[in-house]
C-alpha cells in the first residue's frame, strides 16, 4: 500500500512539474514581441549624442514589464546623415516591418517627416527644430524647441545685463537648428548691439574665428549655439584665447555631452537644461540603474529617450500596434506621468519638457 501511495506522489509531483513548465512557456510564448525602430547617429560626429540615447533606450527595453507584450529595439546607424537615415527607415518599414520608428538630430527627422506621414508610420523625433511637428499626424517629439532655448537665452540676458546697452557675440553653428536660433535674434530689444557669426560644427580649429571676433572690442556676453564635440571645443579655444567674459551655451551643452568636452573651461558656463524633479524616488531609482549598467551618471538626453519609449509602451500596451490607434491614444493623453516628469501632449504631438537656466555646477 505505501509502495502505491509512492507511485501516486511521484506521478502528482510529475504532473505538478509539467503544468508549471507548461504555464511558463504559455506565458513566454503568448507575450507579443513588438518591434520598435531606432535611427540614431552611432558613428560620425554625432555618436555621441546618439549613444546616450541608445543607453536610454537599452535601459527602458530592460524595465518595460507588460503581461502580454515585450518590446525589441532595433538600431540603425543613420550617422547623422539625412540620406542614409531615409535608407534606414525603409529598411525598418519594409523589410523589419516596425509601425514605430525613434529618431534624433534635426536635419535626420526633417528628411524622414514626409516619410513617415506618406507611409503612415509613427515618429518620433527628437529634434528642436520648430518645423518638426507642423501638420502632421503621425510625428512628435519629447524634446525642447529651440524658440523655448532661445526663451532662456533671453531671461539670462535680462538677468545679467538687464537691458542695459550690451553688446553680444553670438556664435552659431550651420544647420538647422542654429539657423533657427539665430533668426530670433531680431526679437532681442534693440538696446543690445548683437553680432551672429556662423561656424562650421564639421572643424576642429575655431581660432581664426574667435581671434577676428574677440581682437578688438570683446562682448559683454559670448552666446555658443550648437552642440556636441565643436561645441565644447569652441568654448575651450574661447577661454584660452583669453576671454573672462560671461559665455552662454545652448541645450546641446548638456544634452550632447559638449561639457566634457570643454573640460575644466566650462566652469562658470550657463546654460539651459532639462528640469527634472531628482526628489522623484522612481527618478533615484532609474538614475541607480542606469549607473550600475553604463558605470557613469545619467545625462539627461538618456532620461529623455527613457520616458520616450516609456509613453510609445505605454500606448502599445493599450492598443495594439497599429500607428493609426497610436498616434490617436498618444494625442488624447494630453498628460504622461513619466520617471522625474509629468510631461504635457500638445495637439500637435510636441511633448515639450521644461528647462531651467542653469550655471555648471549649480541651478539659478
Amino acid at each position: 500500500m505505501r509502495k502505491l501511495w509512492n507511485i501516486i506522489g511521484v506521478f502528482l509531483t510529475i504532473i505538478v512539474i509539467s503544468s508549471i513548465i507548461y504555464l511558463i512557456q504559455i506565458s513566454t510564448f503568448s507575450k507579443k514581441i513588438v518591434k520598435i525602430g531606432a535611427i540614431l547617429p552611432l558613428t560620425g560626429p554625432a555618436s555621441f549624442a546618439g549613444e546616450l540615447a541608445k543607453m536610454g533606450l537599452d535601459l527602458a527595453v530592460d524595465n518595460l514589464h507588460f503581461k502580454n507584450m515585450s518590446v525589441k529595439i532595433i538600431y540603425q546607424d543613420g550617422q547623422g546623415d539625412p540620406r542614409k537615415s531615409i535608407d534606414a527607415f525603409h529598411h525598418l518599414v519594409f523589410i523589419e516591418r516596425t509601425k514605430v520608428i525613434i529618431t534624433y538630430i534635426s536635419q535626420v527627422g526633417l528628411a524622414l517627416k514626409d516619410q513617415a506621414e506618406t507611409q503612415k508610420i509613427v515618429l518620433f523625433a527628437n529634434v528642436t527644430h520648430p518645423e518638426m511637428t507642423k501638420s502632421t499626424k503621425f510625428v512628435f517629439r519629447m524634446s525642447p524647441v529651440v524658440e523655448s532655448d532661445f526663451l532662456k537665452f533671453t531671461e539670462f540676458l535680462n538677468q545679467k545685463l538687464k537691458n542695459i546697452q550690451g553688446s553680444i557675440l553670438v556664435l552659431y553653428q550651420t544647420d538647422e537648428y542654429g539657423a533657427s536660433f539665430s533668426s530670433f535674434l531680431r526679437k532681442l530689444p534693440k538696446t543690445y548691439s548683437c553680432k551672429a557669426v556662423p561656424y562650421d560644427p564639421k572643424q576642429t580649429d575655431f581660432r581664426s574665428i574667435i581671434t577676428k571676433e574677440l581682437s578688438k572690442k570683446q562682448p559683454n556676453l559670448v552666446a555658443v549655439v550648437g552642440f556636441g564635440q565643436s561645441l565644447g571645443i569652441l568654448i575651450r579655444q574661447i577661454r584660452e584665447y583669453g576671454y573672462k567674459g560671461d559665455i552662454y551655451a545652448s541645450l546641446g551643452f548638456i544634452l550632447t555631452d559638449a561639457y566634457k568636452i570643454a573640460g575644466e573651461t566650462a566652469k562658470d558656463i550657463y546654460y539651459p537644461d532639462l528640469d527634472i524633479n531628482t526628489s522623484d524616488p522612481d527618478y533615484k531609482n532609474l538614475e541607480f540603474l542606469f549607473e550600475k549598467k553604463f558605470g557613469r551618471k545619467m545625462p539627461s538626453t538618456s532620461w529623455l529617450f527613457y520616458n520616450t519609449l516609456l509613453l510609445i509602451a505605454e500606448a502599445m500596451n493599450k492598443v495594439g500596434d497599429s500607428p493609426v490607434d497610436i498616434a490617436n491614444y498618444i494625442r488624447k493623453m494630453r498628460k504622461f506621468r513619466g520617471i522625474g516628469a509629468i510631461f504635457d501632449i500638445q495637439p500637435s504631438g510636441d511633448i515639450i519638457p521644461r528647462i531651467k537656466l542653469t550655471r555648471w555646477g549649480e541651478n539659478l
